[in-house]
């Protein structure tokens, strides 16, 4: 055999190898590639089933709003309360259906449906509630005074306000007084510690 014969079987055979190894990175990068949009494809359907659950439970609580709001059996406050809440879960739905994200707390407030009735023992509970938020919020404005160096109003200011909302709000439950949910929830929420 002469060298150059060698010398083209070698070429012939390295060319073969680096083909075969060529096709075989190929056949992983596709195999590798499949799998991606298997997994894409399996995520993609999970969140689409997630969205279309949250729909259905938004519709559900809009449609007890709506019935609700048109009670004449409610007060007037409670009817409105209701129709509130019944135009949150529709945008909510609305959102969602065009593919916009809804954040989780959010579809949790469209979902709150409120009570048809604050009963004695409910308001009771309620005015306990907003008392321990306003006195929750009134140790935090301390805390901010006697514990950071410099006095931060603006922070403070926000728990100031949200004590006097609280108080305010527990007045008028305990006066009899008609109060919308959306302000009863509103005086129960307190601030983050900011410490």
């Amino acid at each position: 055999m002469s060298n150059s014969f060698r010398f083209r079987n070698f070429v012939f055979a390295t060319f073969v190898c680096a083909f075969a190894c060529m096709l075989s990175a190929c056949e992983q990068n596709t195999a590798s590639f499949a799998a991606q949009r298997k997994t894409y494809a399996a995520d993609q359907a999970a969140a689409a089933e997630q969205t279309a659950q949250e729909i259905k439970r938004l519709q559900v609580a809009k449609e007890l709003d709506e019935s609700d709001a048109l009670d004449s059996d409610l007060t007037p406050t409670r009817r409105q309360d209701f129709t509130v809440q019944a135009a949150k879960a529709d945008r909510a739905i609305r959102e969602l259906q065009h593919g916009f994200p809804v954040e989780n707390g959010e579809i949790e407030e469209a979902l709150d449906i409120p009570p048809r009735h604050l009963t004695p023992v409910k308001r009771a509970q309620l005015i306990s509630q907003l008392q321990q938020a306003k006195a929750l919020d009134d140790k935090r404005a301390q805390e901010i005074l006697l514990y950071w160096h410099d006095d931060e109003p603006a922070v403070r200011s926000e728990f100031d306000l949200q004590s006097e909302r609280a108080g305010e709000i527990a007045k008028d439950l305990e006066l009899g007084e008609s109060v919308h949910w959306g302000d009863i929830r509103q005086a129960l929420y307190v601030p983050a510690d900011p410490m």
